[in-house]
């Protein structure tokens, strides 16, 4: 559980060390340009969570992973996709929020090499939707 801590500590520096501070047009380290494909899709990729916010103005989201929370802004119809999060065999709980009440969590399965998962939270204007599915 330690080793996973200081994974996920040092995951958190790397991912959202550039999201501090980020607005006024300015892109997050980890997102697609406008019109990007998906490609946290593809079975290579590492990307583990996905926040999509589709709503029509920027959105302050806090994500915790197992009690560890950060916040950051995603604008406008963006999307935030982080890193590899969980290494194989892990469990945990992903859960986001927002300043206006919703929130939603998923309970992450542990992956094997044959399973790589992502996990989509659709930031809606009245509601937080989740898709996992597997690359």
């Amino acid at each position: 559980m330690i080793r996973r801590r200081k994974y996920i500590h040092g995951l958190w520096i790397t991912v959202l060390g550039g999201c501090v501070g980020i607005g006024g047009g300015s892109e997050q380290p980890d997102s697609p340009g406008p019109g990007a494909k998906a490609p946290w899709a593809e079975q290579e990729s590492p990307a583990d969570i996905i926040i999509s916010n589709t709503r029509s103005e920027s959105v302050t989201v806090t994500l915790s992973i197992d009690g560890d929370e950060r916040s950051f802004p995603i604008g406008e119809n963006d999307d935030w996709v982080s890193g590899d999060v969980f290494l194989t065999g892990e469990d945990g709980t992903v859960t986001v929020t927002t300043p206006d009440g919703l929130t939603a969590s998923v309970d992450w399965v542990p992956e094997d090499e044959s399973t790589n998962r992502v996990c989509v939270f659709n930031v809606d204007p009245d509601r937080i939707r989740t898709d996992m599915f597997v690359k």
